[in-house]
């Protein structure tokens, strides 16, 4: 026996102050930090109550924490536990991306590409494209470089293309990997 504290509901082992699973929280309506109610909202999602994960990451969003607003722009795009509204879902994926959240800064770029829940903006999915990749998403930086290389929304440019397709692909994005294999095989081996 480890002499442990355990929680009364689940039966687990508590290894910090209080266990976040559903029972326990519930009965802890002092939850006032959004890192957990964040995490709160996280066991909730990772046990298929996407209704209670909606409630906890909408009390930590509130809060102005980024992860559970890009969490809050993801459950209403896709309507998981709320109905599916593509302008609430915008308006949390700005709050997160404003913030410096690069998943949410490359979601926004393909709100704007595609004309979900805003007017399609090729330079504005530009803008947030390139946020995105710059701090390294791969998904972000494929997306831009095709914006290059297709000219929507900038300049057309195959030397942006090729860099940001390139650093994608280094990261294994697999779209990118192909692409860069082709172009590789096309300029160099068939010379």
């Amino acid at each position: 026996m480890s002499g442990g504290k355990f929680c009364r509901y689940c039966g687990k082992e508590i290894n910090g102050g209080y266990c976040l699973c559903p029972d326990a929280a519930a009965n802890r309506p002092e939850i006032t930090d959004a890192a957990e109610q964040f995490a709160l909202g996280a066991v909730y999602d990772n046990a298929g109550d996407a209704e209670s994960a909606v409630l906890w990451y909408t009390k930590a969003a509130e809060q102005g924490l980024a992860e559970a607003q890009l969490q809050l722009g993801i459950f209403y795009f896709h309507g998981r536990g709320v109905p599916k509204n593509y302008e609430t879902s915008i308006f949390w994926t700005v709050k997160s991306a404003e913030q410096g959240n690069y998943y949410a800064q490359s979601n926004l770029g393909s709100a704007y590409l595609n004309g979900f829940g805003i007017d399609k903006n090729p330079q504005k999915a530009a803008f947030w494209f390139e946020k995105s990749a710059s701090q390294g998403f791969a998904w972000a930086q494929y997306n831009l470089a095709c914006l290059y290389h297709a000219g929507d929304g900038v300049e057309q440019n195959n030397t942006h293309a090729a860099y940001w397709m390139n650093e994608s692909a280094k990261q294994g994005f697999d779209d990118a990997q192909r692409i860069m294999g082709a172009y590789f095989y096309k300029t160099c081996l068939t010379r």
